[in-house]
């Protein structure tokens, strides 16, 4: 008996032994973590991990654990509280009842003890504890925080993402917190750079406020395997997961083989974010309902992303998004015939109109005219000046404001056709290409109407940049006045007028 209440005042153990769980085809199970799932285990409980980021392939199970243990430490400590965030309340709510409520359920009778509260919201215990279910657990102090899929949280609702990050992380400041997520979108966004943080800050360097990064690839489930004649496998799959092997150092069986080729004729281009064999692989797959991602990818296989020498013998113009708390965009461009160079690109957050012009004057690049987006003639009460004016005030000439498209579908097309027309710099607007690849689209289901609406996120403030100069470009704004150009009308002139018999 001694030994019995011995074992139970590890959560390890309790976690390995005591609770009850439902497998994917409906069986329910005492529940025994995969190998995966211990290694989470253990970061909590025995390294004493704070902060936790896994970044996952689909269906591994870990959010059945990672509730598991919400339930066990709410259940088994006094005025504990533990939330677990999803993607909608419905989804936290299931979460609750098919993982929470279900190990409660399944508990040994000598364990069990009646609920005060049950709802799809919330249980509470005896004990003063509670596991709560929302969409960003906002209120209360947080011992322990389950977020689940922020990363197509990030992708499809930018604003809430933000409540998550300014909300959720706050109420568990002192608490353990779980991030686990696939990943969706590109190389920006709350989960993107909460990766890209605790990726890069060394294990030496980090605190009680430092995440610490899991990836768990497809091949690391020994569920992901299937029986089957693998010679059905075609030679690009094979020579992929070959390059892999070489890679990882590791060897696929042919039952992995397999299920690789079957699972990617299912998910076709969505095969890297659903399930990633690299970190860079889910960071890299195309973005649902990219915008502009495939002309991007039209562009790139013409060779037409990369690196070249600007023509001085043209004029150079520049376009702009603004804003303070959002970005400020810009980027720098040439007009040559039907075509059109990208040359450089710039974005930052809170800096003032007369900041962005030394940084622009600071490449040595000469520039034509500027082009505002037309909230560029907007009087600030703060300031009693437009940015224009303070561009201006800057010393920089030839400012000029672009009335916007009042619909946005027609700027967004007028960009579509002027890409496919585009070379792009790739060193100098390699943060804009990112933005230009992940800018996308949101259904919008909340009228009788389902429309498509772009997102407002990271990726936005670059893409309106760039069409600020398309928009320019298409109204007449931007005139090709290069040297070569004039020579060009110059000597047509000339021709004309020896033609006409006229003296020259």
């Amino acid at each position: 008996m001694v030994e019995e209440k011995k074992k139970l005042l590890d959560p390890i153990w309790r976690i390995n032994n005591l609770y009850t769980i439902t497998t994917k085809e409906g069986k329910v199970v005492p529940f025994r973590p995969m190998f995966y799932q211990k290694t989470i285990n253990d970061a909590i409980f025995r390294k004493g991990q704070k902060r936790i980021l896994i970044l996952k392939a689909r269906r591994m199970g870990f959010s059945t654990d990672i509730d598991v243990v919400a339930f066990d430490q709410a259940y088994f400590n006094p005025n504990y509280q533990a939330s677990i965030v999803d993607l909608t309340q419905g989804d936290a709510s299931e979460k609750l009842k098919t993982k929470c409520r279900f190990a409660y359920d399944k508990l040994h009778p000598d364990l069990k003890c009646k609920l005060d509260a049950d709802s799809s919201k919330q249980l509470a215990f005896p004990n003063g504890s509670t596991v709560n279910a929302g969409k960003n657990a906002r209120g209360g102090t947080n011992q322990f925080l389950h977020i689940s899929e922020w990363g197509p949280i990030a992708h499809e609702d930018p604003r809430r993402s933000e409540e998550i990050l300014t909300g959720a992380l706050p109420s568990a400041d002192t608490g353990i917190i779980v991030v686990e997520s696939t990943f969706k979108g590109g190389k920006g966004g709350h989960f993107y750079e909460l990766i890209k943080r605790a990726m890069e800050t060394p294990a030496e360097h980090k605190t009680e406020k430092d995440f610490h990064f899991y990836f768990f690839p497809w091949h690391c489930d020994p569920r992901h395997q299937l029986k089957g004649d693998v010679s059905q496998i075609d030679v690009e799959t094979s020579e992929y997961l070959d390059e892999k092997e070489e890679e990882l150092n590791l060897k696929f069986t042919p039952s992995q083989r397999l299920f690789y080729y079957k699972t990617k004729q299912e998910q076709g281009i969505f095969m890297f974010r659903e399930y990633p064999t690299t970190p860079e692989e889910a960071f890299r797959a195309p973005v649902e309902g990219a915008i502009y991602g495939d002309i991007i990818s039209k562009i790139r296989a013409a060779g037409k992303v990369r690196n070249f020498e600007w023509d001085r013998s043209y004029p150079v113009y520049a376009c702009f998004d603004i804003g303070w708390d959002d970005s400020t965009s810009v980027w720098f461009f040439q007009l040559i015939g039907r075509e059109v160079y990208w040359i450089w690109h710039y974005k930052d957050r809170h800096v003032t109109a007369g900041q962005v012009a030394q940084v622009m004057r600071d490449t040595g690049i000469p520039i034509a005219c500027y082009y505002l987006p037309h909230d560029g003639k907007k009087t600030e009460a703060a300031t009693g000046s437009s940015y224009q004016g303070e561009f201006e005030k800057a010393g920089c000439v030839n400012v000029r404001v672009v009335e916007r498209c009042k619909d946005i579908w027609v700027g967004i097309n007028q960009q579509r056709d002027l890409l496919q027309r585009s070379w792009i710099h790739k060193d100098n607007c390699d943060e804009g290409i990112e933005s230009l690849e992940a800018y996308h689209t949101r259904t919008d289901s909340s009228s009788a109407i389902i429309k498509k609406d772009p997102v407002h996120d990271w990726a936005s403030h670059d893409c309106d940049g760039m069409r600020t100069g398309v928009e320019a470009i298409n109204l007449g704004m931007v005139s090709d006045n290069s040297t070569t150009a004039r020579e060009v009308k110059r000597k047509k002139m000339m021709r004309r007028k020896a033609k006409s018999g006229m003296r020259l």
